[in-house]
């Protein structure tokens, strides 16, 4: 197995768990907020405060550490379009998780009132999925190659 391999393996991976982790926490985010229940919902910002810090955060930095070592594994250009879409896609969703929802879910855990709040946090969410996946198909499809 060769140095590329194992890089490509762990880029991969760490966009399942980055991508899977992202849309079940929004799923369980959807359900606790059905439930109206302030304890019920400042667990769920606690468990999504927890899985940003051991999951979602460690798998982005793979992404994005072995993404950027592929591209020398592998003599990409950085003149590419599709490398600059999906970099863009992969740090504006790690900004908007950090800087928005990550803030959001921290006010929410911290006790602050989450009806103004929980409207935030799902746009957040879905935002970042939404640039995750346009990161992901610009690395399949590879446009403007």
């Amino acid at each position: 197995m060769t140095l590329y391999e194992v890089l490509l393996i762990a880029h991969v991976l760490g966009v399942v768990i980055w991508l899977g982790g992202s849309l079940v926490m929004l799923l369980l985010w959807r359900r606790a907020l059905a439930t109206t229940d302030p304890s019920a919902i400042g667990m769920q910002a606690d468990t999504a405060l927890w899985f940003d810090r051991r999951l979602a955060i460690p798998s982005s930095l793979v992404v994005l550490l072995a993404g950027g070592w592929l591209m020398t594994e592998g003599s990409w250009e950085m003149d590419q379009g599709w490398l600059h879409i999906g970099m863009a896609a992969v740090f504006a969703a790690a900004g908007v998780s950090l800087f928005w929802t990550g803030r959001m879910e921290k006010r929410v855990a911290d006790g602050a009132g989450f009806s103004t709040l929980a409207g935030r946090i799902t746009v957040g969410m879905i935002i970042s999925i939404a640039l995750m996946l346009v990161a992901f198909w610009a690395m399949i499809v590879k446009p403007f190659a």
